[in-house]
């Protein structure tokens, strides 16, 4: 009976983990929102700046606890093998004696145990309260860490995206060359039989469809590299299989007025944003050191008990020898009088620092200001060049039709008809770089403007 139990048991975890194994390996869909809603939520670096924010918390608590009340308790026992002795002059008993004669004498008791509470408050300390603040804007910037993590996976699983569905344009399209020149190359042999094509024709058309083969497998090969990449940037296993339900004729008919209307602003770059809030930090790092010439105050107290025994029968009750209760209660200050000038040199590094720190800010300034300008153009351009890109291959089709009809009627030669063919597959190669440029040019005029997906 247990082995039929056992058997049982094995059969259902083995089916559990085959089951999770084809979900696994299960084709799973995704459109660009949902690969970048799928990158911020397992991209290992959103989650790693995710996790900085909770260790900055942490660390505020942490700096909070010095704050509050600081409450030990404490136990010891101690056995005096050899008790304590002082020497004391003789003297001090007789006034008579030598005073050059001592008297060895020994106090205490050979056990002693001692017990007690103690506990501390922080009244006042100016460093503490900065370094406190500085703590909260600690958070702040990781918040705008973690904003930016996010920001950046999106500019890059969206470019990825797009990569990934040029290259399958370009595959699709090399496969539709391929069957029409197959077609063609069928049709041609036929006439070729007859005695209306010449051999060498043939062999043109066979060498095109060997030329688009290498380029195809080629193409298939990046392919599969660039949707490797893809998966890397969402945060997903490489090995998972994935389809983009996207294409590339949906994602780029958007209005170019949607980025052109947008004013640049550098404060809505997040790189600007955490300089600035660094600049904060400095500041309050620079208050925490001034803070540290103001004397600060503690209040504490503490409640003791000792017990004294010559025996091992430690806690039996001697009524000569009762437990010793002690207790106090104060207060303590420290005033800083002279540190070696350290607190200055502090103050000194930090404002060194801020005026470092004001050079990046007016340099990225213009660096932002120049990458907008040069987004924004490229965006325009690509705008432009999209529409005359469309036209171009529009006129390639006709031009590469009207010669299929004379070639078959005897009206134009091999030739023709090749370099229309070789236009056609240009022009349509050229459309779908000039899409690939648009939706490129866009994302990085986002990227310029501080402006999600």
């Amino acid at each position: 009976m247990k082995y039929k139990i056992y058997v049982v048991l094995v059969f259902m975890f083995l089916s559990k983990l085959a089951l999770t194994q084809d979900n696994a390996n299960q084709l799973q869909k995704y459109s660009l929102a949902e690969a970048i809603d799928f990158a911020k939520k397992n991209n290992p670096g959103i989650k790693n700046a995710k996790l900085d924010i909770d260790k900055a918390k942490a660390q505020v608590n942490e700096v909070r606890a010095i704050g509050l009340p600081q409450v030990s308790g404490s136990a010891t026992v101690n056995d005096y093998i050899q008790l304590p002795a002082s020497f004391i002059p003789l003297s001090a008993f007789n006034p008579a004696a030598p005073k050059d004669q001592y008297q060895r004498l020994q106090f205490g008791t050979q056990w002693q145990i001692q017990a007690g509470i103690n506990a501390s408050q922080l009244i006042f300390d100016g460093s503490y309260i900065i370094g406190l603040k500085a703590a909260k804007e600690l958070t702040s910037l990781y918040s705008q860490l973690y904003v930016k993590s996010e920001f950046d996976a999106e500019i890059n699983v969206t470019k990825a995206y797009f990569q990934v569905l040029t290259l399958n344009e370009n595959i699709n399209l090399i496969s539709v060359n391929s069957e029409r020149i197959q077609k063609l190359y069928i049709e041609m042999k036929a006439m070729n039989t007859q005695g209306f094509v010449e051999a060498i024709d043939l062999d043109k058309l066979e060498l095109a469809l060997s030329n688009l083969d290498i380029q195809k497998k080629n193409l298939e090969n990046l392919y599969d590299i660039s949707l490797q990449a893809l998966k890397l940037q969402m945060g997903m296993d490489v090995k998972t299989p994935i389809e983009l339900t996207n294409n590339l004729e949906s994602l780029y008919k958007l209005e170019a007025e949607d980025l052109m209307g947008i004013d640049f602003n550098v404060s809505n770059r997040y790189e600007y944003k955490l300089l600035k809030q660094q600049e904060s930090l400095n500041v309050l790092d620079k208050k925490r050191y001034q803070m540290g010439w103001i004397p600060n105050l503690v209040i504490f107290g503490g409640y003791n008990l000792s017990l004294n025994r010559n025996n091992d029968n430690l806690f039996k009750h001697y009524p000569q020898l009762p437990w010793v209760p002690v207790t106090l209660i104060g207060l303590k200050t420290s005033v800083p009088i002279f540190d070696g000038f350290m607190k200055k040199a502090k103050v000194d590094q930090i404002n060194i620092s801020q005026m470092k720190l004001k050079n990046d800010i007016f340099n990225v300034t213009n660096a932002f200001s120049l990458e907008y300008s040069a987004a924004r153009s490229k965006y325009q351009m690509a705008t432009q060049m999209i529409v005359q890109q469309k036209k171009n291959m529009e006129l390639a089709q006709k031009i590469l039709d009207v010669t299929q009809k004379k070639y078959k009627e005897g009206l134009s030669n091999s030739t023709d008809l090749q370099a229309a063919e070789t236009d056609l597959k240009s022009s349509q190669t050229s459309y779908l770089n000039a899409i690939y440029d648009l939706l490129t040019a866009k994302t990085d005029l986002k990227k310029a403007i501080g402006k999600k997906q």
